[in-house]
């Protein structure tokens, strides 16, 4: 039987879904491609099983745990997609917990053969106060679980993470929160602003300043949806708050001053395709990944929230970027290439995890 966009997913109707049809073997034949991910979020990236077994909601039917956990079809808008999340807070528990899900992260993207992996995660959402956790715990969670994953790949990927402030946490959460990674700026490579993007993002233009003062990259979720205002997000963030990397901004596609301005500027963007579908920002097709390439603006393929969305990983966006909007693969390996260039990790940790061979890596 033919295969939906992700196996896991099952049958699509694709008049409704609008969901194209891949081939048997679509995503696997990219699971070997070396690839870069700057846009995965640790919390949207759990395994099923994991997540099921730290809610406690592991004897149910895995179609059970998938309906609680997982959204696997196009929903109405993107705040839609944000209540999801709620369901997996319970999957994050305490800090082994945590830990175990950060350890996860890093062996899914090693086995699709991701070198360079940054992880973003949101200190205020994970930590929950009611739990007792502080930001400090809550991290030292995520690097343990980073640090042993990545010693045990050998030097197969590096990893750096990205701290997230959510715009509707308030300036105080988001102070204390920042005062935090730029107090860590030795294991956070850049930060991040994300979540409801009808919230404004100005008052919190401080926050970023000083957060690339202190040397941290930044990197704004802005133009993923119209709610935020659509294609002059893109530019308001990029004056604002200082971002040289815009997460999805793929609404700017919509206005040509607003391309032409990205291009010059050479701000990247971390496209999700599969994202952008699943939140109804395009009907999958139509996704302009392929336009802005060939306009010549900076774009980047990344999974999002592959776990949330019952996804094969980074594979699935490039079997879908191949088979559905018309990438070669020196496209997508060119893409990958940029992705490597506009990483916040350290450039001498890129170079060496994009460069490991297996006989490299063999003992003697």
């Amino acid at each position: 039987p033919a295969l939906s966009l992700h196996p896991a997913m099952g049958a699509f109707d694709p008049d409704v879904h609008d969901a194209t049809w891949l081939g048997e073997g679509a995503v696997d034949a990219w699971q070997g491609a070396r690839k870069v991910e700057l846009h995965r979020h640790l919390e949207g990236a759990m395994r099923l099983s994991t997540a099921a077994e730290q809610a406690g909601i592991a004897s149910l039917p895995v179609e059970e745990q998938a309906k609680r956990l997982q959204v696997r079809r196009p929903v109405s808008s993107l705040l839609e997609l944000l209540d999801a999340f709620g369901g997996i807070k319970d999957a994050l528990a305490c800090e082994d917990h945590i830990t175990r899900v950060a350890r996860e992260c890093v062996e899914d993207a090693v086995a699709e053969n991701v070198r360079v992996l940054e992880l973003r995660y949101h200190p205020q959402y994970v930590r929950c106060e009611d739990r007792g956790l502080t930001f400090a715990a809550v991290h030292e969670a995520v690097r343990r679980g980073v640090d042993g994953a990545v010693a045990a790949a050998g030097g197969k990927v590096a990893v750096g993470l990205i701290g997230i402030v959510g715009r509707p946490d308030g300036e105080l959460a988001a102070s204390e929160a920042m005062d935090f990674f730029v107090s860590n700026t030795e294991s956070f490579c850049a930060v991040d602003l994300a979540n409801d993007e009808s919230r404004p993002f100005e008052p919190y233009a401080p926050l970023y300043r000083k957060a690339a003062r202190h040397g941290l990259g930044v990197t704004i979720h802005a133009g993923e949806d119209l709610a935020g205002g659509g294609a002059s997000a893109v530019t308001g963030v990029v004056e604002s708050l200082g971002a040289t990397r815009v997460g999805h901004g793929v609404q700017c596609v919509r206005d040509d001053a607003v391309v032409e301005y990205v291009k010059a500027k050479g701000i990247t963007l971390e496209c999700c395709p599969t994202s952008n579908w699943i939140t109804n920002a395009f009907p999958l097709r139509d996704h302009p990944l392929r336009q802005l390439y060939d306009r010549g603006v900076p774009v980047t393929l990344n999974s999002d929230d592959p776990g949330l969305f019952g996804s094969a990983g980074l594979s699935c966006e490039y079997a879908v970027a191949h088979d559905v909007l018309g990438f070669s693969a020196e496209e997508l390996a060119a893409m990958a290439e940029r992705a490597k260039a506009a990483s916040f990790i350290p450039k001498d940790q890129v170079e060496r995890a994009w460069a490991w061979q297996e006989e490299a890596a063999a003992p003697a």
